[in-house]
């Protein structure tokens, strides 16, 4: 499974991957969870479209404007990357025409 972000206690993935009554066994141990009962948060972010498909990468925002966003310098997205204009439009992995 492909995960947004991580750090040190979580991985971030997508709630839409989990219906009602799944579980999630941690690693190496028979202990579960529910996941409809796991706590959910937004993560900024973009869609680049290099590929051909939409591919999500979080970002951390230094500050924003009406008509730019600054972010951290290192971070996963660079200078001459594609960004869809509308994330509201595709979903991870989606291809891109």
């Amino acid at each position: 499974m492909e995960y947004y972000n991580a750090d040190d206690k979580y991985y971030y993935v997508d709630k839409k991957l989990f219906k009602e009554g799944d579980n999630i066994i941690k690693m190496n141990s028979t202990d579960t969870i529910a996941a409809n009962s796991l706590e959910s948060t937004n993560i900024k972010g973009v869609y680049l479209a290099n590929k051909g498909f939409a591919d999500f990468k979080s970002v951390s925002i230094v500050t924003e404007g009406d008509e730019f966003t600054m972010i951290n310098r290192g971070e996963n997205i660079n200078e001459y990357d594609n960004i869809v204009m509308d994330a509201s439009e595709v979903k991870e992995n989606q291809k891109l025409f």
